[in-house]
């Protein structure tokens, strides 16, 4: 199995929400692209290097929505 991103909260978040939220991810060239079902989309770094990119991507994800919220 491949991973998304080499940290392990992003990479199970990135799993989830492809695996039961009809996200999709596409792999690019540097970063990868999670895009919801709205088609707002984030950025999803392959390899972060800040310690609170866990959290900051969780918040980036709950501003494009709100319904995720107990899901991850």
């Amino acid at each position: 199995m491949s991973h998304y991103c080499k940290d392990k909260k992003i990479d199970a978040i990135v799993t989830k929400l492809v695996k039961f939220s009809f996200w999709s991810f596409e792999r690019r060239k540097k970063h990868g692209r999670i895009t919801a079902p709205s088609g707002k989309f984030a950025i999803v770094p392959r390899t972060p290097s800040d310690f609170r990119v866990g959290l900051n991507f969780r918040c980036e994800i709950l501003r494009i929505d709100q319904n995720l919220r107990g899901l991850i």
